[in-house]
């Protein structure tokens, strides 16, 4: 078709002329529409280069095409794919124009559009807006060079298919917008965004009937200035309450303009500039002076202090004037740093000479070719009017006496938070415009669903995962077709954990390490991440797995991307400018000696193509007189040496994306569990040594006084309540302690042996449970040489496991070689006959040993007692003791035993109760671990005491003899079921269902009301902290409890304060029987089970149990598999760690990891449900500090919360 032809359709002539150009139009179009180009999961053709370099052929229209969006109303706008200049591919399918902001189809005042349909089915009803900033600047510059489906960078001669283009997710329009913007024709005067949200949705609603997207999902996106715009739109939109044409769903803003300068800019801009002072070469002096200048004007304590406070103290006051003497920080920094270096980008700040020009004219022609959509022939092809086109600009009545609205984070982008549920605000770190940090304050100073700011610091955010693209080498030959016989400057997306990400009550927070202003240009494959999020594609930005739209494991090596790398979590592609100069010349040019960039060998780094600049020698490779390109093999670490600042940035060099490879660390928290620096352990052991050194103290005291008068040496008396107190803690030794610790070495009663049946099935869900049965036998033998594990030393481990009972085999000799004959298959080979040396772990046989408490502990112990019983009674819980002769069977007194009103109908179990008025809500019942009681869950429980006028009760128990204290012994199974039903039937009816919440030996008692016939019927949904009792088979939970030697700080805490109680050490020791106390995932039933796992959990295995929970398998692939349990993580506690005479680790020694030793780790970050077994995944902490921190406790109880509305 002509262009004449498209004249005249477009000039809508009437009669038979109009009728047949219409119909042309649409035959015309039809033929040259193509779906949209290179989505991820294609496989490209890579281009041939030859001398001179060819183009590549064009790919040819197809035959037919059909397409909802192509109709007589829509043919006009109908863009023709192949006809764009100098693009020598098909862009597929588009349309293209201006509607007005109007009713009157003959406004002047017009928005032009570029829509792209999508192939993707789930994008049948929605569609998806971007908007560029500015103001005044064309949404063109996102299409072209950031997320549209093809791509034209600075210094390239032609555009290449973009295969992170976001069509391949959604429908997508990119918008110029207010009027007078780029292609936008018109001059209707804007003086806020009330004007702009105003002629927004009067276009939107044209739009919407024009292409017939009635009831369409819509998600608004965009960058910088349209932080002003998008919530304004947004919000004018949702005020319509009109879902046919405004149904807004999401709303994601990139590096945005949100607040004031002041905040945004000034403020932040001083660090900035001291954090990558190694990039900007600004010297000492004047960095001195800006820091001291920024102290003065008061910006440092003004970011010191609001960027860490979680949650923020109140509201956060303006940032300090730049309007102050010396204190416009943010423009002398900027002319201080373009004068070291002119070609200095302030969107990315790492982009040195030389300035390479750009086909949109921004930031600069730099000499290069013209403007490309101010020609004629290109804007006549996406029918943009004739137009003296700019990226940015703006006609006169855009604003012309300045945005008079308010920012948008101090209007209406709150509203839309709370009303969307699901906004994203993301931000580029090397973006030097708009800081990270003045984003950050201006969230901690919003209000949206109840709170302030973030509760949480995102510096404990999750890793941000993106997946490696296997198109990435495609598109480097494409882009070194472009640029003969130069390196490629395309800016390449990287991979793995590129940056991190926060989510409350509905706004997500990301920072992206590799991106500037633009995150879509530098770093595509996050931004593209990022919308799969919005778009509901995947459950959150930490799940490892291939882009939605991709099949099958592109990683673009030979070995899939992995995980959980120890040497490094990051993965990418870093791109290094190369000068034509000696190391003398640059020395003269730089000032000083030039940095070499040392490549160190470490494993697990994907390969890498590096341009260096600067260095003298590589890898003891000479700098060449031209651009050099090294190769990192996969097993090398890239290591910037002098110039890395946090590992982060490396200095002198022209990074459009970039990686450094850096060790993965945990992240700290504090109390319950500590963790594990020098300080803490220095404490931790002094507390000990002061606590042991008690009795002997006390003893050495109290006989040197007889002693004194005996020998006739004279003594130095101590004061008398010095002198009582060490005759108090010495006869508690002599006439408690010491026959209390032989009393507890009497033997267990085991309860009778399960049947035969019984013992079958628990044998088989054990064998059907190890993924290592060798290395599974050697732990529970304590290490021992499995030459020396032989048949009658596994019978005697059997007996006590499966029979409840030592000594020889006797009758059940046949049963027992019956299993390992079992055993035997899977070992693949004989066990031999006769004894070896080796000795299992048998806990209720071993012997009790305890650590001597003094009546000091106990007098502490007491104290914090009281602390819980103010905290819990402040929080209107109501103490129900026992009867008075057991409240004085328990050392430490509990004087508020004498004083409570309220009785527990049980004779051992008190508790804390708050009633239950809801009627339409579960109650709760919480079962604690071993600790000192509830004190550690006062928080928790106070948190799940909403404050509603439909009450949820809380039930509370207390069970004594695992809380530090000296009291009765364990009750038997039994016995406990019956006491808790007694506590029960006091407060609801006898078919009230609840919800039962257990921590750590909590689900101990879980397993036997879960068995008990009359308990099992009322229990609803569970919720498991820390469960022990999970995978209780596998030997991690009682060796590291009872058997393992401290030598960490958080070991020796948990082995003396908790293992070593005579109170808990009895009841391992003599009233755990494993075969009781073990939760198989199908005694779970049908139930709606939640388990909270903590990472560096030093107690139970969690990454087994995750596995087994939510995969099926310990392998976590369904079936077992040959492997070691946890990938041999014996440094975190995972595994026994047992050493030989010299210290040497024994067993489960870390090895190389392969792609069949690698564990799935999907299901840590899988989205949270409500729906059958699932697991929250608590990476950086250890077992029980879910409950230290705010943010943890929320996740759970939120998961709680849910829970009580499943009234059945």
């Amino acid at each position: 078709m002509g262009n004449a032809d498209w004249r005249m359709a477009e000039a809508g002539l009437s009669g038979m002329m109009k009728s047949l150009s219409s119909l042309s139009l649409w035959l015309a179009a039809s033929a040259a529409l193509v779906s949209a180009t290179a989505s991820p999961h294609v496989k490209h053709e890579k281009y041939k280069r030859s001398l001179p370099v060819s183009k590549p052929a064009k790919v040819a229209p197809r035959a037919k095409l059909t397409s909802k969006y192509l109709t007589n109303t829509t043919a006009s706008f109908a863009v023709n794919g192949s006809a764009l200049p100098d693009v020598d591919f098909n862009i597929g399918e588009s349309y293209a124009g201006t509607l007005p902001i109007s009713n009157n189809a003959s406004d002047t005042n017009r928005l032009w559009f570029w829509f792209f349909p999508s192939d993707n089915p789930l994008a049948e009803k929605e569609i998806t807006i971007w908007l560029n900033g500015g103001p005044g600047c064309s949404s063109l510059d996102g299409l072209f060079q950031e997320n549209g489906p093809f791509s034209w960078q600075s210094g390239t001669y032609a555009p290449v298919p973009n295969p992170y283009s976001w069509t391949n997710l959604t429908n997508m329009v990119w918008i110029d917008q207010p009027v007078s913007t780029g292609f936008s024709p018109g001059n209707a005067l804007v003086n806020d965004e009330t004007d702009v949200a105003t002629q927004f949705n009067a276009f939107w609603k044209n739009f919407i009937n024009t292409f017939s997207m009635q009831g369409y999902k819509v998600y608004i996106t965009g960058e910088s200035y349209a932080g002003q715009y998008i919530p304004y739109i947004a919000s004018a939109m949702l005020d319509h309450n009109d879902t046919t044409y405004y149904n807004v769903k999401g709303v994601q803003i990139n590096d945005p303009s949100i607040n004031h300068d002041d905040t945004l800019m000034q403020a932040p801009v001083t660090a900035a500039a001291i954090y990558y002072q190694n990039v900007l070469n600004l010297n000492e002096t004047y960095l001195a002076n800006v820091t001291a200048r920024a102290k003065s004007c008061g910006y440092t304590d003004f970011l010191e202090t609001y960027t860490t406070s979680f949650p923020p103290p109140g509201p956060i006051p303006a940032a300090p004037s730049s309007n102050q003497p010396g204190c416009d920080l943010f423009d002398d920094i900027y002319n201080a740093v373009y004068y070291v270096n002119p070609c200095f980008n302030i969107y990315h700040l790492t982009d040195f000479c030389p300035y390479l020009w750009d086909e949109l004219g921004f930031p600069s022609l730099a000499g290069g070719p013209n403007n490309y959509f101010n020609r004629s022939d290109v804007q006549e092809v996406i029918h943009a009017p004739p137009t003296n086109y700019f990226i940015c600009g703006g006609g006169e009545n855009l604003f012309p006496k300045g945005d008079k609205s308010l920012p948008s984070a101090l209007g209406p982008l709150p509203s839309v938070i709370e009303r969307t549920n699901n906004t994203i605000i993301g931000h580029g770190l090397l973006d030097f415009l708009l800081f990270a940090n003045g984003s950050l304050i201006t969230i901690q100073n919003m209000t949206w669903n109840g709170l302030q700011g973030f509760q949480t610091p995102p510096s404990k955010a999750q890793n941000l995962f993106v997946p490696y693209h296997q198109s990435l080498g495609y598109i480097l030959e494409i882009a070194n077709a472009a640029i003969p016989n130069t390196p490629a400057q395309i800016d390449t997306a990287g991979a793995g954990f590129q940056g991190n990400w926060h989510t409350e009550r509905g706004l997500t927070w990301t920072t992206v390490n590799l991106a500037g202003h633009e995150i879509p240009q530098y770093t595509p494959g996050a931004a593209y991440r990022q919308l799969e999020f919005l778009l509901g594609r995947i459950d959150n930005l930490s799940v490892v797995g291939d882009f939605t739209t991709q099949t099958g494991n592109f990683t673009g090596v030979s070995a899939p991307l992995r995980k959980a790398m120890t040497a490094c979590d990051v993965t990418g592609v870093a791109f290094f400018m190369v000068r034509d100069t000696k190391a003398s010349q640059m020395q003269e040019l730089l000032g000083h000696a030039p940095q070499t960039f040392v490549i160190g060998k470490r494993k697990k780094c994907t390969p890498a193509l590096c341009y260096v600049r600067g260095p003298s020698r590589i890898a003891n490779d000479e700098t060449k007189a031209r651009p050099t390109a090294y190769t990192v093999p996969r097993s090398a670490l890239l290591r910037c040496r002098s110039y890395v600042s946090n590992h982060k940035v490396c200095a002198l060099t022209s990074l459009h994306a970039f990686n450094v490879c850096t060790p993965a660390t945990p992240q700290q928290s504090t109390t319950t569990m500590i963790n594990n620096s020098r300080a803490e352990y220095v404490f931790i052991r002094a507390c000990i040594f002061a606590l042991q050194s008690i009795p002997v103290i006390s003893l050495a005291y109290c006989l040197s006084i007889p002693a004194s008068y005996l020998f006739g040496y004279p003594t130095r008396r101590l004061p008398l309540p010095l002198e009582c107190w060490f005759l108090a803690e010495s006869i508690f030794f002599l006439f408690c302690f010491l026959p209390y610790r032989i009393w507890l070495q009497r033997e267990a009663i085991h309860p009778p042996a399960p049947s035969r049946a019984e013992r079958e099935e628990l044998y088989r869900n054990c064998s059907d449970n190890i993924i290592d049965p060798e290395a599974y036998l050697q732990k529970w033998f304590l290490g021992a040489d499995i030459e020396e594990i032989k048949r009658e030393n596994i019978k005697e481990f059997f007996l006590w496991a499966f029979f409840n009972r030592g000594g020889p085999p006797g009758d059940d000799d046949e049963e027992l070689e019956g299993y390992i004959a079992i055993l035997e298959e899977q070992l693949g080979r004989e066990i031999k006959q006769g004894r070896g040396n080796a000795k299992c772990l048998r806990l209720t046989l071993d012997e009790v040993v305890i650590s001597h408490r003094s009546l000091s502990w106990y007098f502490c112990v007491g104290f914090v007692d009281f602390l819980t019983f103010c905290s819990l009674r402040f929080h209107g819980f109501h103490f129900h003791r026992t009867s008075i002769k057991q409240s004085l069977s328990i050392l430490p007194i509990r004087p508020h035993s004498f004083w409570t009103t309220y009785r527990s109908p049980a004779s051992h179990i008190s508790y804390w109760h708050r009633s239950h008025t809801s009627k339409t809500k579960l109650p709760i019942i919480f079962i604690h671990g071993i600790g000192i009681g509830l004190y550690p869950y006062t928080s928790f429980l106070n948190e799940l005491n909403a404050k509603t006028d439909d009450k949820v009760g809380i039930i509370a128990l207390e069970i004594m003899n695992i809380s530090f204290r000296l009291t009765h012994s364990g009750l038997p199974r039994e016995e406990t079921c019956r006491e808790i039903s007694q506590i029960l039937n006091q407060h609801f009816p006898p078919d009230q269902k609840f919800i039962l919440i257990s921590h750590s030996y909590g689900t101990v008692i879980t397993t036997h009301l879960l068995h008990d016939p009359n308990l099992s019927p009322r229990i609803g949904p569970i919720v498991l902290m820390d469960p022990v009792s999970i995978c209780l088979h596998l030997p991690s939970v009682a060796y590291n409890f009872t058997r393992r030697i401290p030598k960490a700080a958080n070991e020796y805490q948990l082995y003396y304060f908790a293992s070593m109680d005579p109170g808990v050490a009895h009841t391992l020791g003599r009233r755990f029987f494993w075969n009781e106390n073990v939760l198989w995932k199908q005694d779970l039933g049908n139930r709606k089970v939640t388990a909270c796992l903590a990472g560096r959990d030093l107690i139970v295995d969690t990454e087994a149990v995750g596995r087994y929970l939510c995969c099926g398998s310990l392998s976590g692939r369904g079936t077992p598999k040959e492997g070691i349990v946890s990938a041999g993580r014996l440094d975190m506690g995972r595994l026994i760690d047992v050493e030989d005479e010299e210290g040497n680790d024994m067993i489960g020694e870390v090895g190389e990891s392969t792609k069949d030793d690698e564990v799935e780790e999907e299901w840590k970050w899988r989205e949270w449900k409500g729906e059958g077994v699932e697991v929250l995944w608590f990476a950086g902490l250890d077992h029980a500090q879910v409950f230290d921190k705010k943010s943890s406790r929320r996740r759970v109880i939120e998961v709680v919360r849910r829970y009580c509305e499943e009234v059945e």
